[in-house]
């Protein structure tokens, strides 16, 4: 087990003792973000070495989030996802669309920066969309982890949830990938305009995208249970 996901791991264990349902959102983090280096280690990307270093500047982004939340300061989109989460008042498939959303719609435009910004302009067209390639495999491994977080995580905190799931089959499994696979493509827009903005750009870049998965957080949260993601379509 890599350090990375013992870390992750050992957070959950506390907030699960705790009964904080932060640990919603971290516990299927951690299992999709075990799938990614188990994927990696297979060889399953072209430049499995770039996903990894990715995959752990990503990590860093929630741990950063959450350290500066946990010190009284108000990380972009998370202040709003860990204040629902704490409350204990949002649906469970909230909770983890929620804290989804901070990472992708947020972290990982900034994550994804750092990880191309100082090659992207000398890289050839053919290493450009293989690290495009890349980046979109991960919504494959995504994909093959739902089942898994649906059984391990959503259900067991649901029985609503696990009800719908017997009556529609992977049709919630399919609503959630969909909605990664189009957020994932967004941020990968983003986040070359985000690389390709002179500096004194960058700011008002970040407040855009804050204010966009601020609201999207907010459309989350608008209502009770799987109707809360009808919103987003």
């Amino acid at each position: 087990m890599s350090d990375l996901i013992e870390r992750m791991q050992a957070q959950v264990h506390i907030w699960e003792a705790a009964s904080d349902h932060r640990a919603i959102f971290l516990t299927c983090y951690a299992m999709m973000t075990d799938n990614m280096l188990k994927t990696v280690s297979a060889g399953g990307f072209e430049d499995g070495p770039w996903v990894t270093a990715l995959t752990h500047c990503f990590a860093d982004y929630y741990f950063d989030a959450l350290a500066l939340y946990e010190q009284n300061g108000k990380p972009p989109v998370w202040t709003y996802t860990f204040e629902t989460a704490c409350s204990q008042q949002a649906h469970v498939l909230q909770n983890l669309l929620l804290g989804v959303n901070a990472h992708i719609c947020y972290d990982l435009i900034f994550a994804l920066a750092d990880s191309i910004q100082e090659e992207w302009h000398q890289l050839s067209e053919a290493d450009r969309s293989g690290r495009q390639r890349d980046y979109f495999h991960v919504n494959e491994v995504i994909g093959a982890t739902l089942d898994a977080v649906q059984d391990q995580v959503v259900s067991a905190h649901s029985q609503a949830m696990a009800i719908v799931d017997i009556a529609f089959g992977r049709l919630d499994e399919w609503m959630i990938h969909t909605l990664i696979t189009r957020w994932r493509d967004e941020v990968w827009t983003h986040s070359l305009v985000y690389v390709s903005a002179p500096p004194e750009q960058r700011f008002a870049l970040k407040e855009r995208y804050a204010h966009q998965a601020e609201a999207r957080a907010r459309a989350i949260q608008g209502q009770k249970g799987i109707l809360g993601i009808l919103d987003l379509f």
